[in-house]
C-alpha cells in the first residue's frame, strides 16, 4: 500500500533532492495493491511549477518596496523561508521572524543544515522596530487568518514591537485553505485600512502550490500502476476529479473507490474494494485546564450558555411545604422582550408548578428542583422560544 501524503513533483527543488520517481516505479514493478494519493489539486490542469520558479517574483516584490515588507506563510515551508531570506539579503534588508513556530523551525532547520541563514540577517522584534522601514522584512505566521497569530497582531495594531502603515507591503505567500476565506479577508481588510499594500496569489505570482497538479497525479498513477486506487486529502469534488484521472490511466471503474471520512475500506486479495463499515468520528474537544477529551455534554452546556444564557431560580420552602416567599430569579446573558412582564410571569409559573405538586413530593428536594427547572424552561420556550440553562436552588426553611 502506497500513501503519498501531501506531495508535489519538483524536478529542480531548492534542496537538490528531486522526487524519487525511480522508487515509485520500482514499487510499481513489485506490485502495488492500493495507492492512496493527495487529491487537493486534482482539478488543476498541467504540472505544478517548481518552488524555484518563485525566486524572480519574490525578489521583485521585496526589492521594489519603499517601506517595510511582511511576508506571511506556513512556518513549516522551509524552502519558502529560504527564498525569502535570500531575497531579503539581496535587497539589503534585515529579517524579523514573527511567530514562535517560525522561530523554532528556522533554528532547528539551520542547526541541521536544511536551510542557510545569511550571517547577521536575523534581528529580534525589538531590534527590528528601530530599523528604518526600508531596511526591514518580517516573515510571519498567520497567513490563514488565525486570530492570535503574529500577523493578526500586526494587522490590528496590537503587536508589542512592530507596526505597519502607509508605504508598507504585506505579501500572502500561501494559498487560501477552503473555509478560511472570511478570516483571511478580514485580515487583509485590516491591513488595507492602515494604508498597507496587500499582495496575494493569484493576482500576483507569490505562491506555488505544495500539492501535485493533474498531470503529476497521472504520472504517479502510471508509475505505481496500483490494482486499487483510493483518492485522499481533498473535498468530495477533488476526490471525484482524482478518481476520473485514475480512470483515464486505465484503472477499472470498480477498482477506483472514493471513500469518505469514517468509512472502512476492505482491500480483498481478489476483486474490487468496498466499504464494509463506518466508524463514528466525533470532534475531540480540549480544554486548556481540563485536559483532552472534554465530554460532549460540557461542550453542549457551553454552547447553550453562549446562545441563551443562564437562569438561577432560588426557591425557599417552608416546613408546611408551601413557598416561604416568592421565587427569586437571577439571570445572566438572557435577553427578554419585556422584562417587567416576563420575570413576574416566570415567578408565577414556578409557584403554580409547586402548588400542583402533592405535598409529600415537596419534601423531596430533587423533585422540587426538577419541577422548578421544567416550569422555567417551559415559560422561556413559550414566551421567547429559548432554552437557557436553568439552575434551581431549593432552600428548606
Amino acid at each position: 500500500v502506497v500513501h503519498t501524503g501531501d506531495f508535489k513533483i519538483d524536478h529542480a527543488p531548492l534542496d537538490g533532492e528531486p522526487t524519487d520517481l525511480a522508487r515509485f516505479a520500482a514499487l510499481g514493478d513489485e506490485g502495488v495493491l492500493c495507492l492512496l494519493s493527495d487529491s487537493t489539486n486534482a482539478m488543476v490542469p498541467g504540472a505544478c511549477p517548481s518552488e524555484r520558479s518563485l525566486a524572480p517574483a519574490l525578489s521583485e516584490v521585496i526589492g521594489s518596496a519603499r517601506g517595510r515588507v511582511v511576508v506571511a506563510l506556513f512556518s513549516s515551508h522551509l524552502h519558502r523561508v529560504q527564498q525569502i531570506l535570500a531575497a531579503a539579503a539581496a535587497a539589503g534588508r534585515k529579517v524579523v521572524l514573527n511567530g514562535r513556530s517560525l522561530d523554532q523551525n528556522v533554528a532547528t532547520a539551520s542547526a541541521i543544515g536544511r536551510i542557510e541563514v545569511p550571517p547577521g540577517i536575523l534581528r529580534a522584534p525589538d531590534e527590528g522596530a528601530s530599523l528604518p522601514p526600508r531596511e526591514l522584512l518580517v516573515i510571519s505566521t498567520g497567513a490563514q487568518g488565525e486570530p492570535r497569530s503574529g500577523l493578526a497582531r500586526l494587522a490590528f495594531g496590537s503587536h508589542p514591537y512592530l507596526s505597519v502603515g502607509a508605504s508598507d507591503r504585506v505579501v500572502f505567500s500561501s494559498r487560501f485553505i477552503p473555509g478560511n476565506e472570511l478570516a483571511i479577508g478580514a485580515l487583509q481588510n485590516a491591513f488595507a485600512r492602515r494604508g498597507v499594500e496587500v499582495i496575494a496569489a493569484p493576482e500576483a505570482p507569490v505562491h506555488v502550490s505544495g500539492h501535485a497538479y493533474a498531470e503529476d497525479q497521472r504520472l504517479l498513477l502510471r508509475l505505481t500502476r496500483p490494482r486499487v486506487f483510493v483518492p485522499i486529502h481533498g473535498e468530495p469534488r477533488h476526490l471525484q476529479a482524482h478518481r476520473k484521472l485514475a480512470l483515464s490511466c486505465g484503472l477499472p471503474p470498480e477498482h477506483a473507490l472514493v471513500a469518505y471520512d469514517g468509512e472502512v475500506v476492505e482491500l480483498p486479495a481478489e476483486g474490487a474494494p468496498r466499504v464494509v463499515a463506518h466508524v463514528d468520528l466525533a470532534d475531540v474537544f480540549v480544554d486548556r485546564w481540563g485536559g483532552a477529551d472534554v465530554p460532549e455534554e460540557l461542550v453542549r452546556d457551553r454552547r447553550v450558555l453562549a446562545e441563551s444564557g443562564l437562569v438561577v431560580v432560588v426557591v425557599a420552602i417552608a416546613p408546611t411545604g408551601e413557598l416561604a416567599r416568592a421565587p427569586e430569579i437571577l439571570a445572566r446573558g438572557v435577553a427578554v422582550p419585556d422584562p417587567d412582564a416576563f420575570w413576574p410571569a416566570a415567578q408565577r409559573a414556578v409557584g403554580e408548578a409547586l402548588s400542583a405538586m402533592p405535598e409529600p413530593m415537596r419534601a423531596d428536594v430533587p423533585e422540587v428542583e426538577t419541577a422548578v427547572a421544567r416550569a422555567v424552561r417551559r415559560h422561556f420556550k413559550k414566551a421567547v422560544d429559548r432554552r437557557p440553562i436553568v439552575l434551581p436552588v431549593v432552600v428548606r426553611i
